[in-house]
């Protein structure tokens, strides 16, 4: 199910007549398809060794410069995902890293180490063996449409050729997560 997220400026009538029409048809679903678990997704981006470029000191009025070496724009995708019930599931973390220059090895980080190089993927291992949450790389930190791929086998992939209850994912703004099938 797709639903239009931004719609231009609106007045406060029509996002309230939006939001009861949106909340119905989600009422309707749940009952037409008997979903017994409601899961929302959404993702947010996080800026991290963030170091300012200048802090003022209290006591004199003057600015003093932090070197910083180009790190201040380092960040990382987040996608969170809970249910109705309270219950956060792992995260999926994207973060930024240069590409190789080598294109056999863009295509073996991609297929084999989620986008991390061989010297660093060691390292994502054990980190995928000691926490849930999974780790995927690449030079803009976003999410792309493989990375939803694989979120969506890791967290409803058990669910494939069994009768189990319907599960309804709300996937905020999940326009650009996807792109068109490769023919």
């Amino acid at each position: 199910m797709r639903a239009k997220t931004r719609s231009g400026q609106a007045n406060l009538e029509q996002g309230e007549a939006a939001l009861a029409e949106f909340s119905q048809r989600i009422q309707r679903l749940i009952q037409d398809k008997n979903i017994t678990e409601l899961d929302n997704a959404d993702q947010t981006g996080i800026n991290f060794e963030y170091i300012p470029k200048h802090t003022n000191d209290s006591l004199v009025a003057k600015t003093v410069w932090i070197r910083c070496s180009g790190h201040e724009n380092d960040r990382m995708t987040a996608m969170v995902i809970g249910d109705t019930k309270g219950t956060k599931y792992s995260l999926f973390l994207v973060l930024k890293s240069r590409a190789s220059r080598i294109k056999a090895r863009v295509v073996g980080n991609l297929h084999q180490r989620n986008g991390f190089g061989p010297l660093v993927w060691p390292e994502i291992e054990e980190l995928h063996e000691r926490h849930p949450s999974r780790l995927y790389s690449n030079p803009t930190a976003w999410w792309n449409s493989e990375i939803s791929k694989h979120f969506l086998d890791y967290h409803f992939g058990h669910h494939k050729g069994k009768s189990l209850h319907a599960i309804l994912l709300l996937w905020d703004d999940f326009s650009p997560h996807f792109s068109e099938p490769s023919p």
